[in-house]
């Protein structure tokens, strides 16, 4: 992972940083995070027959779109919302913990994925040089 980012000197604050990650079978995403930058909140996925655009990923109120190479491929798939995001992450881990883990074809993030994002996290934060008291505990 390369990362770059800003930090405000007054709040300590990333206030916009982009990564860049590899991961396994040479899968390139690029990530950008900001408070202070004007910028679509989508996840695009692209790949050798088109794209996938999915609006504000982390709550998918809206639809994903579906767009082939071929002309006029274009579908959109509403997302109905049943319940809360984070109603989902609850019974997800809930269930991960009580040895029942999520089928591998489940649209979840298992227990071990979830640590993996958290180094990452960390990780993306040493990178532009951002820092906290706590981070001196461990």
């Amino acid at each position: 992972m390369k990362a770059v980012g800003h930090l405000d000197a007054k709040t300590k604050t990333d206030m916009w940083t982009t990564a860049v990650m590899r991961f396994e079978g040479d899968i390139l995403a690029k990530t950008t995070c900001a408070l202070r930058m004007n910028h679509e909140n989508e996840a695009v996925i692209l790949g050798d027959k088109g794209r996938i655009t999915v609006e504000m990923p982390w709550q998918c109120p809206g639809t994903i779109r579906v767009e082939l190479d071929e002309k006029d491929s274009a579908q959109e798939i509403a997302m109905p919302k049943q319940r809360p995001l984070f109603a989902y992450e609850i019974d997800s881990f809930t269930n991960e913990m009580r040895g029942r883990p999520i089928a591998a074809d489940a649209v979840a993030m298992r227990f071990d994925d979830t640590l993996g994002n958290m180094k990452a996290l960390d990780w993306w934060r040493a990178e532009i040089g951002l820092g906290y008291e706590a981070d001196a505990v461990r």
